[in-house]
């Protein structure tokens, strides 16, 4: 691998706000179903596949994903258990870091 190898960003998107445009994301949810190397993940603006998870996760389990868009679906690079995060905390502060920054 290259010294000068990085890979983009991840960005937290919310389910419906990821675009074809995204290279990679980082979402919030809830696992609705796991099967397979599969997961349907709801962050209840949306839900989403999320293709090539390496361990099961149980319903209810609440997941962060980063990965890479594509065609409607997820193909996944981390999938970390995220129980006991607050999610309404972090979304509080992303809030206000985007008013104190001017970004929508």
């Amino acid at each position: 691998m290259p010294d000068d190898f990085r890979r983009n960003p991840a960005f937290y998107r919310k389910i419906s706000e990821i675009s074809d445009t995204d290279a990679r994301v980082s979402i919030i949810g809830t696992v609705l179903e796991s099967s397979d190397g599969e997961l349907e993940v709801d962050d209840g603006t949306g839900t989403i596949t999320v293709t090539g998870v390496e361990e099961n996760f149980d319903t209810g389990t609440l997941v962060r994903v980063i990965g890479r868009p594509a065609d409607g679906f997820l193909m996944a690079e981390v999938v970390q258990d995220f129980s006991g995060f607050d999610v309404e905390l972090f979304e509080k502060s992303e809030r206000v870091l985007r008013e104190l920054l001017g970004s929508s």
